[in-house]
């Protein structure tokens, strides 16, 4: 008896059945999405003539109650200073891991030890989040404080 080779028993790609699902259509996931019509309405949803009345942008926040982009928490001067120390630990963690897979002379001790930054630095990072934390609730907490002495006293 003889077998066929396994190389002239495979299928042509015409000869072969598709075993993938049918495609998705995406029309239908549209209509879920939106409630209308895949296309419906495109030219006059750009125009905003089919949106009907839209709500009043809200009225920025007084000048007292804003939040500062700018920062100055002590904690931010740590999360910084850690963040320098971490990249240094990261650098000194390759160079020292280099000649042991190229099967160099390994580095001495003191490379190893500034590998030891990566986490150090990671920790001081932790710390100034903490104090970050902490000045951002009491300022919070005065504000309240605030806002509950101004209406007690009107």
């Amino acid at each position: 008896m003889h077998l066929p080779h396994p190389v002239h028993s495979l299928h042509t790609p015409a000869q072969q059945p598709s075993k993938l699902p049918a495609p998705v259509k995406l029309r239908n996931v549209t209509r879920l999405a939106t409630g209308r019509r895949h296309g419906a309405g495109r030219a006059s949803a750009r125009l905003g003539a089919d949106r009907g009345p839209q709500p009043e942008e809200p009225a920025a926040p007084p000048e007292e109650h804003r939040v500062s982009s700018q920062s100055t928490d002590r904690g931010d001067g740590y999360v910084r200073a850690g963040a320098i120390v971490f990249a240094v630990g990261a650098v000194a963690t390759l160079v020292t891991f280099v000649p042991l897979f190229f099967h160099l002379t390994p580095l001495p001790t003191a490379a190893y030890w500034l590998s030891m930054l990566m986490p150090l630095g990671f920790l001081i990072s932790l710390v100034g989040l903490l104090l970050s934390a902490r000045a951002q609730r009491r300022r919070a907490a005065a504000a309240d404080e605030a806002r509950t002495t101004a209406r007690t006293t009107a």
